[in-house]
């Protein structure tokens, strides 16, 4: 009688266990799968949707940066530099006063040309005089009078000298060029211009930059101006920005590289001329199903992506085309809607049951 009891109370003990141990769920992918989360047997995986769209290649090249616009501001004339408004590295406007020489001289020059043109008024006036005409009725005079007398009157190249003077006051005042930043002031006041060799700073054009890189013989297939590229510095602090590929030399140095040129918009003061910087040329391939580079192993010399179907890991055999930075290229061996694991897939074998986290 003991017996069959104890026979009893180990049967309805199986009978529990085994109803634990065969409950399911169903995950929210729709695989039905065994409550054995935390048994051996049984990995969690995450996965990757495969779909088709627009995959960005990527050249990832070194290169440096340079003014687009540099523009070398020299003293006009030689006179004593009067006051110096600037420094290195300081960002100036378009038509800000950089500097101004001593005008003393020149306004003096001034006074006597307009002196001399004001005379040569009074002698054109008397020149026309000879040949019956006055000066407010020039509008009537034949021309060639006219010019006659403007020549015997010296009144041209007076008043030629006058506005060759105003122009060399308004010299006097050096202004900037563009908007941009200040670079290689040396110029002192109270020195004379020559002491510099007339050379008084360089402004560098804020507004675009260059960045020179090289690329590989080979890559020339995917260049093409106006493709996005994009720049960020060593430092780690640089922000990254966008720019186009503005030129491609064509020819192919001794090394087989080719030289191109992008044009980058500067906002970042971190961003200097003569800078190296990494470069970024993106080619945007159209329509290409693209899985990340973390999903594809090696198996036997062949590239391999694990799948999830129905609560197992499927193997399949792949090839690949391009890549970038995170993602490549399948050009066989998957398809559009397929889950691809991407969480250690080299320790997984074909059939291996998997969670889907």
């Amino acid at each position: 009688m003991k017996v069959g009891m104890i026979v009893i109370l180990v049967y309805c003990v199986c009978s529990v266990l085994a109803c634990n141990s065969s409950s399911t769920k169903t995950d929210e992918q729709g695989y039905i799968s065994s409550e054995k989360e935390d048994s051996f047997f049984v990995t969690k995986v995450k996965v990757h949707t495969t779909v088709i769209s627009d995959f960005d290649q990527q050249v990832l090249t070194n290169g440096k940066l340079e003014a687009k616009q540099l523009v070398v501001i020299k003293f006009p004339f030689n006179e004593r530099i009067r006051s110096v408004n600037i420094k290195n590295g300081q960002r100036v406007r378009k038509s800000e006063i950089l500097a101004e020489l001593d005008k003393t001289a020149l306004q003096r020059k001034f006074v006597r040309m307009k002196d001399a043109w004001e005379r040569s008024i009074i002698a054109l006036d008397d020149k026309l005089i000879d040949y019956g005409y006055r000066l407010a009725d020039t509008a009537h005079v034949p021309r060639n009078i006219l010019k006659m007398a403007k020549i015997k009157s010296n009144y041209i190249s007076s008043w030629l000298d006058l506005e060759d003077t105003k122009y060399e006051i308004e010299q006097a005042s050096i202004t900037a060029p563009v908007d941009g930043i200040i670079a290689d002031v040396e110029a002192k006041p109270g020195n004379y211009a020559d002491a510099y060799n007339y050379r008084f700073c360089s402004l560098i054009s804020t507004g675009e930059m260059l960045v020179t890189f090289a690329l590989l013989e080979s890559d020339i297939v995917y260049l093409r101006e106006g493709m996005n590229v994009f720049v960020s510095g060593y430092g780690g602090k640089n922000k990254m920005i966008k720019g186009h590929l503005y030129s491609i030399n064509p020819l192919i140095d001794k090394d087989g590289m080719i030289k191109a040129q992008a044009t980058v918009s500067i906002s970042d003061n971190t961003y200097l001329s003569g800078m190296n910087v990494k470069v970024s040329v993106i080619n945007t391939i159209p329509a290409k199903l693209s899985v990340p580079k973390e999903a594809i192993i090696q198996k036997q010399n062949h590239k391999v992506v694990f799948t999830v179907e129905n609560g197992t890991a499927k193997l399949n055999y792949v090839e690949t085309g391009p890549d970038n930075e995170k993602s490549v290229i399948i050009t066989s061996g998957l398809k559009p809607g397929q889950k691809v694991i991407v969480t250690n897939p080299e320790l997984l074998t074909n059939g291996t049951n998997v969670i889907i986290e």
